[in-house]
């Protein structure tokens, strides 16, 4: 049957079979990493996330790489980095443009570089399993689990009684407001999670397209694509993975593993002491490396969006 294909098409001489014979021959599958953990942000804080970077060399030690997005890249300060981190470290320019102008303080508020926590669905192409975290953490002891357990589908934190609804400053008519309301920062991606390309595409276009409507970030894009999509999604327990550190949560830091420092009163270089933090940090800056800095330089990328009023 096959021979008489490839003579009706190619006219014989056994081209298709040989083409195909030559293709499988040289034809190497994809060979993934097992593991990778992602951060990013405004390169001000390159130095909190440098500290991030010695926790997980300390707690999170069976990782194939540890990526690290940001606007504006110091070479200098990565050479220090690398230098200290056992894991290998790669830090990628990220700066993106969804083509609209938009009115929302609360993007703003995070940056743009809270979107590049989309890239963990086009990290499944090289990594089996992605796992980013955000970098005002500060991690107690081991999380290893993190990558031996959780292996199915997306995971974020619980938000328990949250709706969607809350990631949104205005209803979204095509979203169940109902739903679980996303909570990103903790977010463990597996490959198993059907069409993660397609899914990361969607991020952007909905992105687009609402995004005059997000309280807060890339959140809201994530319950959009978790419901469009019909992603299988789990969740971790944030006052164990991302127990806040202010006096209410006092209570569930003795099982805490990892303690989150949100809002701005309560950032570790905003005056908020915690001792895991200011160890690595130490190391950090004894290293050479810089000081961490609440201004924001702007890249030439963000200045051209400026002054072309596109923010």
């Amino acid at each position: 049957m096959l021979k008489a294909v490839n003579k009706a098409i190619f006219g014989g001489g056994g081209r298709l079979l040989s083409g195909l014979s030559e293709f499988l021959r040289n034809y190497k599958p994809i060979k993934k990493k097992n593991c990778c953990v992602f951060l990013g942000g405004t390169s001000n804080h390159f130095p909190a996330m440098a500290a991030v970077v010695l926790e997980l060399n300390e707690h999170l030690k069976n990782i194939d790489d540890i990526i690290i997005y940001v606007d504006r890249i110091d070479s200098k300060q990565v050479k220090i980095l690398k230098s200290l981190s056992k894991i290998n470290v790669i830090v990628k320019k990220y700066n993106i443009f969804f083509g609209v102008k938009y009115n929302n303080g609360n993007i703003d508020h995070f940056s743009t570089m809270c979107f590049c926590k989309f890239e963990g669905f086009k990290l499944l192409n090289k990594y089996k399993k992605v796992i980013w975290t955000d970098y005002d953490v500060a991690i107690k002891e081991d999380i290893n689990e993190l990558v031996s357990e959780y292996d199915s589908g997306l995971y974020t934190l619980d938000t328990y009684d949250a709706k969607a609804v809350d990631n949104f400053r205005y209803p979204v008519a095509e979203l169940n407001m109902e739903a679980k309301a996303s909570y990103c920062a903790l977010i463990i991606f597996n490959d198993d999670i059907t069409n993660y390309n397609e899914v990361y595409k969607a991020c952007f276009r909905f992105t687009k397209k609402y995004i005059n409507d997000l309280s807060y970030g890339e959140q809201g894009i994530f319950n959009i694509v978790i419901d469009k999509f019909n992603i299988p999604i789990s969740y971790i327990n944030p006052f164990i993975y991302s127990c806040g550190v202010e006096d209410a949560c006092i209570k569930y830091h003795k099982d805490a593993k990892i303690f989150h420092a949100y809002c701005l009163e309560n950032k570790f270089w905003n005056g908020k002491h915690n001792d895991i933090y200011e160890k690595f940090y130490t190391k950090w800056l004894d290293a050479g490396g810089l000081e961490i800095s609440n201004k924001r330089k702007l890249s030439k990328f963000s200045k051209y969006m400026k002054k072309h009023h596109i923010v």
